[in-house]
């Protein structure tokens, strides 16, 4: 149930056809099975690389940016890394891809422990499933910062290629946020 009021005076000269003017502008956008107002979708748009055919599916309110590729210098740390975005929802919210060799491993957690010396050791494991590849997922708060961040970093491998994809977001992973993990497509 939504209510409007308007508080007027009683010495007010109002016109009332002003006021049913100003209430035909309101548009309301209820659900019919909970009574709640449905949210408007935002327009998403999806990426794909050309180089290695990856894709995700991104609200076009978060910004993105290529940081590993053919068509970028390759500062990063680790050699390893072939492609790779980030996605950004103004300063709250991270969402990142890595495309790295997996050296032919065919074991995730093998990969990890051997090529990624920096994964979130300390972090709650679980061996779950992305898109119907094994896959592990490290989950873990990080309160040096303030607020502090949720963050969530996704490993599996596909097509000799090792994915590490991480998010992160103040407080806790949004469903938009998840959404943008899975929405990934090696």
């Amino acid at each position: 149930i939504f209510t409007i009021i308007f508080l007027l005076s009683e010495d007010s000269n109002y016109d009332t056809n002003l006021l049913d003017q100003i209430l035909s502008t309101f548009q309301f956008l209820i659900n019919s099975e909970t009574g709640f107002p449905t949210p408007t979708s935002i327009p998403k748009t999806t990426y794909t690389d050309s180089e290695y055919g990856y894709k995700i599916t991104y609200p076009v309110t978060w910004r993105f940016r290529r940081t590993y590729g053919s068509d970028i210098s390759k500062e990063a740390l680790f050699n390893d890394i072939l492609s790779g975005i980030d996605l950004h929802k103004d300063t709250t919210a991270n969402v990142g891809v890595n495309v790295l060799d997996a050296h032919e491993e065919t074991d995730i957690e093998a990969w990890i422990t051997q090529y990624d010396l920096n994964y979130p050791r300390n972090a709650q494991k679980k061996v779950t499933s992305h898109q119907g590849r094994k896959s592990i997922m490290y989950t873990y708060e990080d309160n040096q910062h303030t607020p502090t961040t949720s963050n969530q970093t996704l490993y599996f491998l596909s097509d000799n290629n090792a994915y590490r994809i991480f998010s992160w977001e103040y407080d806790q992973i949004s469903e938009e946020t998840k959404s943008i993990v899975d929405s990934f497509t090696p």
